[in-house]
């Protein structure tokens, strides 16, 4: 399984379709067929197929030689991530892609609120140490875009750290962990009104 794919325009155009990000979301959850993932989603198998190839011919899924009897295409994922860098991917210099690239953020952002809402929502429902062990914060700081990078890049690292292939950790308190760094500049400041 690949660590991390890092999305170029290409890979990005694929990816960057709601229903392409929504198998691919279920498939890292578990191994899935089109028949299944057509139930879960409310579309016909015929499309779900389609977009499953999408992904996997640009690597982000593929299929599950250990499943399925001849019959049934079993997909899992084929990476533990994926990761948007527009430093390498020349994204900043293709508009279409960074259109895309927009789009890809704007729902993953908008996914990661969902995921903190069905926390809070369901707090009652874990145990108190995975309260206790949640956090949520904000903080504001004052930073030269170098020293906005190098906070990025500390950040990726830690998390790369802690990244365990899903099912590998042993410890049957182990459990899924939704981390979402989001670092970027606040609104641009105001020009002043020209009184002329």
């Amino acid at each position: 399984m690949t660590e991390v794919k890092r999305l170029d325009p290409a890979s990005l155009k694929a990816l960057a379709h709601p229903l392409r990000v929504e198998l691919f979301e279920a498939l890292s959850e578990g191994p899935a067929t089109a028949t299944g993932l057509a139930e879960r989603f409310g579309e016909s198998s015929g499309a779900t197929s389609y977009h499953l190839r999408q992904l996997a011919r640009f690597g982000f899924i593929e299929e599950d030689p250990e499943r399925g009897d001849g019959r049934q295409r079993w997909w899992r994922t084929a990476v533990r991530g994926t990761h948007l860098d527009v430093r390498e991917s020349g994204i900043l210099d293709d508009p279409p892609a960074r259109e895309l690239a927009r789009w890809y953020v704007r729902d993953a952002v908008h996914r990661a609120a969902r995921a903190a809402d069905a926390f809070l929502d369901a707090a009652e429902a874990y145990d108190r140490d995975w309260v206790e062990a949640s956090d949520v914060s904000h903080a504001r700081l004052e930073l030269t875009p170098f020293e906005l990078a190098a906070l990025r890049d500390e950040l990726h690292e830690v998390v790369e750290r802690h990244r365990v292939e899903v099912g590998a950790n042993p410890d049957p308190d182990a459990r899924r962990v939704h981390i979402v760094v989001q670092a970027f500049p606040a609104a641009p400041p105001q020009e002043p009104a020209d009184d002329r």
